[in-house]
């Protein structure tokens, strides 16, 4: 990341092909989140494929908000809602079920039988 790329021109020159084609591909990895466009600085490595995937689905999100009516606002405060709440993991479900309780917790994951943790 951080990494400047040689301009369209040159790259189109080094791969033999038309520099409007290296500009289309170009534009698609800035809007896909790993390049960034400056002008009077070229062209910058900005994120990383991880960083694209996660970029994408975050637009998938919110485009299926508003679409439901949600305003900006609505889709951050679900998000950090979401991400403050932390449920705890299953082995720490079943050390919390086993001090004190009677009851002996059931194992998720059963289908046609139920287990217990004794």
């Amino acid at each position: 990341m951080g990494e400047r790329l040689p301009p369209a021109r040159d790259l189109a020159a080094v791969l033999g092909v038309n520099s409007n084609t290296v500009l289309r591909a170009l534009r698609t990895l800035r809007d896909e989140g790993l390049l960034e466009f400056r002008r009077g600085r070229g062209i910058t490595v900005t994120g990383t494929p991880k960083h694209s995937a996660l970029a994408e689905r975050a637009r998938e999100l919110v485009q299926l908000a508003r679409q439901q009516g949600y305003r900006t606002d609505d889709i951050v405060a679900l998000i950090q809602s979401i991400s403050l709440r932390r449920p705890p993991d299953r082995t720490t479900r079943l050390r919390q079920c086993s001090r004190g309780h009677s009851e002996r917790p059931e194992v998720e994951g059963a289908r046609s039988r139920r287990y217990s943790v004794s």
